[in-house]
């Protein structure tokens, strides 16, 4: 009999601790910390991994399109080699943009949104280089100098500067091939100037035309082209923003020469005419004529016997004088 207690006892002390931890591990699973937290770190774990697989594919896509960026360049300098080496030309090669200025003579003739033979020339070897790069949007940005124009067809920069970028692309859309939905078309008038405006080589240099290829919007102000970081005033160069990382040019065609002295003075604007309050005289008002004392009364023309008086239309309600003025009628 005590035998088989004894068995029983120790069976009982064997099954007392496992039963006791398998207890313990059982309350400690289904607390409710426990699987959050698991299933927290597997999901990270997972995010990890998918953002590192987007991280490679991101950097072999920048990759390709830097790749494309230095054929572009390259081919552009070699292509334009004439118009680059006497600075007519200039070509920028960013890490995610290529950026082509133009001097306007290259173009446009004076004061002309029409492309010239030469021009075209030039714009279909331009456009056979960006036909090759792809998934990048085209700006083409107008700008001239300080010196106002006044035509039949420009009242103002604003037209002409916007006139030329929407000439160069229709014909790199109808002629070069690109499809039209990558342009973009902007007019700055004068108001981006790269150089002073106080001397004939600063004022050429200003009236331009920007070619960027680019992926972000320039209207965000995402481009290393001077002309969308600063302005000149005189020959002084305010810079609106600090450019930032990966903004300046990893290659150049060629720099820019150095401003030179001012030696014409600019030419102001035109005065506005001064406004004055008096009314405008109705069109369709006869001009009035003082009456010929030496014609007496008998003598002037009757009026004819069919004619109707014209129907009076009530006059609109005027507003109220203003206080620094008399009412009309008073003194």
């Amino acid at each position: 009999m005590r035998g088989r207690l004894l068995k029983v006892l120790m069976v009982l002390l064997v099954l007392v601790p496992v039963g006791l931890t398998a207890y313990l591990a059982n309350n400690l699973y289904h607390r409710k910390g426990v699987p959050e937290a698991l299933e927290n770190l597997t999901k990270q774990l997972f995010r990890s991994k998918e953002e590192e697989r987007k991280a490679e594919v991101r950097a072999a896509e920048l990759e390709r399109k830097a790749d494309e960026l230095q054929t572009a360049y390259d081919a552009l300098v070699a292509d334009l080699r004439g118009e680059v080496d006497s600075r007519d030309i200039r070509v920028r090669q960013f890490r995610e943009k290529l950026e082509i200025n133009f001097v306007d003579k290259v173009l446009f003739a004076s004061g002309s949104a029409e492309i010239t033979p030469h021009g075209r020339e030039i714009l279909l070897k331009v456009g056979g280089v960006l036909a090759k790069v792809k998934n990048k949007s085209i700006y083409v940005v107008g700008h001239t100098d300080s010196n106002p124009i006044h035509s039949a067809l420009y009242p103002s920069n604003w037209e002409l500067s916007t006139a030329r970028s929407a000439s160069v692309i229709r014909f790199l859309s109808e002629q070069g091939g690109l499809t039209p939905e990558r342009f973009t078309a902007m007019g700055r008038a004068f108001y981006q100037p790269v150089a002073s405006n106080a001397t004939s080589e600063g004022r050429q240099e200003n009236r331009r035309v920007d070619v960027i290829v680019a992926d972000v919007p320039l209207l965000a102000g995402e481009t290393g082209s001077e002309t969308m970081r600063g302005t000149v005033d005189g020959e002084k160069k305010t810079p609106t923003e600090t450019p930032a990382a990966g903004q300046e040019p990893l290659r150049e065609s060629a720099p820019p020469p150095p401003p030179p002295a001012p030696d014409e003075p600019v030419a102001p604007a035109p005065a506005t005419p001064p406004q004055t309050d008096a009314p405008a005289p109705a069109a369709d008002a006869p001009p009035a004529t003082p009456a010929d004392p030496a014609v007496p009364p008998s003598q002037a023309a009757p009026a004819a016997e069919d004619a109707k008086p014209a129907p009076q239309t009530p006059a609109p309600d005027l507003p109220p004088a203003l206080p620094d003025k008399p009412a009309p009628g008073k003194e």
